[in-house]
């Protein structure tokens, strides 16, 4: 089917979430379709695929740079617990210490 054969679909909404929808309704091949952008530009129903793929992959890829940063936060706040819950015992013996030698 040449170029001019194919149904014509003119996208309005190019959000990642549109476009996975259509890549979901019309398949990985388009179903034979050329998309226009409401732009005007001619694009193909293999470019939006292409796209909605880099969208998933740069998504997939933030949400492990997001799982990361959790985790190195998580590691830091038990970090500092554990620096606090020290500094407190050395502050507590410390006091008991003062009070032995004042007693003395």
């Amino acid at each position: 089917m040449t170029r001019q054969d194919r149904s014509r679909i003119t996208v309005v909404d190019d959000s990642p979430e549109f476009l996975g929808m259509l890549v979901e309704l019309l398949g990985e091949d388009g179903d034979g379709y050329r998309v226009t952008p409401m732009h005007g530009e001619v694009g193909s129903f293999e470019d939006i695929v292409r796209t909605n793929r880099e969208l998933q992959t740069s998504k997939a890829e933030l949400a492990a740079a997001k799982r990361k940063v959790d985790d190195y936060a998580r590691k830091l706040e038990n970090l500092v617990r554990t620096t606090e819950d020290k500094r407190n015992r050395a502050e507590q013996a410390l006091v008991e210490s003062e009070r032995c030698y004042r007693r003395l």
